[in-house]
């Protein structure tokens, strides 16, 4: 009788430890998983603002690029055509300086 009392309290022991062990080794996992879920939505999440704020920097510069470019273009466009025009005139006031020497010297002979 003492032996199967002894036996029996080892055998509870026995179950009641086994059983420790494995709620804590469930309750580990669930932890584990529930962590790594919100591990990896905070991950993600963050990893979306880096992302965002990241392309706005990218876009910002490709805009002003894009922006400094093109008003680059229309200021040279701009440039040159009053450089011409400003060329026309003084060619223009040129020969009509030269004509009228070449006219004057032409009468002034006849």
């Amino acid at each position: 009788r003492v032996m199967v009392r002894v036996m029996g309290r080892v055998m509870v022991s026995v179950m009641v430890r086994v059983i420790v062990r494995v709620t804590v080794m469930v309750m580990v996992k669930v932890l584990v998983r529930v962590i790594v879920r919100v591990m990896v939505k905070v991950m993600v999440r963050v990893m979306v603002r880096v992302m965002v704020r990241v392309m706005v920097r990218v876009m910002v510069r490709v805009i002003v690029r894009v922006t400094v470019m093109v008003m680059v273009k229309v200021l040279v466009r701009v440039i040159v055509r009053v450089m011409v025009k400003v060329m026309v005139r003084v060619m223009v006031r040129v020969m009509v300086r030269v004509m009228v020497r070449v006219m004057v010297r032409v009468m002034v002979r006849v």
